[in-house]
C-alpha cells in the first residue's frame, strides 16, 4: 500500500444489495453500521461514498437512514449508464 499524500482522502466505497428476507430484521443496518465503524475507527478513513442506480428507492432509503448525505459527482460510465446517484458520509468526531 502506497502512503497518501498530505492532500489525498483516505475514503472507501461500498455497494449495497438488499435481499427481501433481510427487510425488516435490522440485518443490513447492524452490518453496514459496524463497517462503516471499523472504517472510520481503525482505518481510519476520512470518507466513506456509496453509490445506487436511480431507480433503487430501498437502497436510497436505506443510506439515508445511515446519515449518508447526497453529493453530486462526475460519476464513471457504469454507473452514469444506470442513472447513479452519489452519497458520502464522514466521521462524527
Amino acid at each position: 500500500m502506497n502512503p497518501l499524500s498530505e492532500n489525498e482522502i483516505k475514503q472507501a466505497e461500498i455497494g449495497i444489495i438488499l435481499c427481501p428476507e433481510a427487510n425488516g430484521n435490522l440485518f443490513p443496518e447492524e452490518a453496514m453500521g459496524a463497517l462503516i465503524e471499523y472504517g472510520f475507527t481503525h482505518l481510519k478513513f476520512d470518507k466513506v461514498n456509496a453509490f445506487y442506480a436511480n431507480n433503487n428507492l430501498a437502497t436510497k432509503r436505506f443510506i439515508k437512514k445511515l446519515n449518508f448525505i447526497y453529493e453530486p459527482v462526475f460519476l464513471p460510465p457504469p454507473i452514469r449508464h444506470f442513472g447513479g446517484n452519489s452519497y458520502k458520509l464522514k466521521p462524527n468526531y
